[in-house]
């Protein structure tokens, strides 16, 4: 087994349950174009089962993170550790709302990235409450045994906040990968998008761009009835046991492709 389980080193909000239906689905002699990259549940599956695959954010922090952990998964492991040992719960949520701008070295803002991220309920570290009791040896033990297999990752930081524009620039033979959760309808340009751990989409323009049929393309939303609506073609429902499913009712993850 040449990687292992990067991911489960976040916890992962959408709770996605389609990696093994989309690992089946993108032929592994194309390369992938992911955007996105948050918890990296689906994206990392699909980089350790083999396939070719780029990582693009447009959320500076959590590039950040991974290309630590890619650099020096050492000096994230030891920053974990000296945090999760001195800062009280209350310095954490002190650092909650800008631990960003408070801490100067980029691998102390991965490692509280990462502890906030284990701390909270649910992997939203703006969203829920958080506590200390949610993070454990086993998580330590998890990051220091896997964090190694992130250092093939390829990794691209890109500043525009509508990542659609970019998707052109792609040679047409790749695949893009959007594993984008819930189906929020409104589209903002956030002035602080440290505010947002995820991108947000404008979906007529990426239904519009699907339909064109430039690039093969996978976009993974929790199942949501104004999604199914949304979209017009090309719908697969996946249960919970990961499975197609004809009956929408059984849906938990709705994943939308042009192939």
């Amino acid at each position: 087994e040449r990687l292992k389980m990067l991911k489960i080193l976040l916890k992962c909000p959408n709770k996605f349950v389609s990696a093994g239906f989309i690992r089946e689905k993108i032929d592994n002699t194309k390369r992938i174009s992911t955007f996105g990259l948050s918890s990296g549940a689906i994206e990392m599956d699909l980089y350790q089962s083999g396939h070719d695959i780029m990582f693009y954010s447009n959320r500076y922090w959590v590039y950040e993170f991974w290309k630590c952990l890619a650099n020096s998964p050492e000096s994230v492991i030891s920053a974990v550790k000296f945090f999760h040992e001195n800062l009280s719960i209350s310095e954490v949520q002190f650092h909650k709302e800008s631990w960003y701008d408070n801490f100067d070295d980029p691998y102390d803002r991965a490692a509280i990235y990462y502890l906030l991220n284990r701390y909270s309920e649910n992997g939203q570290i703006y969203g829920s409450g958080i506590t200390k009791h949610n993070f454990s040896v086993f998580n330590l033990r998890t990051l220091q045994a896997h964090a190694e297999a992130a250092k093939k990752l390829r990794l691209f930081y890109l500043q525009d906040e509508d990542l659609i524009k970019r998707f052109s620039e792609l040679p047409s033979e790749q695949t893009i990968l959007l594993p984008i959760g819930k189906f929020k309808k409104s589209y903002i340009i956030q002035k602080n998008p440290h505010s947002l751990s995820a991108p947000s989409y404008d979906y007529e323009k990426l239904q519009s761009y699907l339909k064109e049929g430039k690039h093969k393309m996978i976009i993974v939303h929790k199942y949501d009835q104004k999604a199914e609506k949304f979209y017009d073609t090309g719908k697969i429902f996946i249960n919970k046991l990961g499975f197609v499913t004809e009956n929408p009712e059984l849906a938990e993850d709705l994943i939308v492709s042009n192939f």
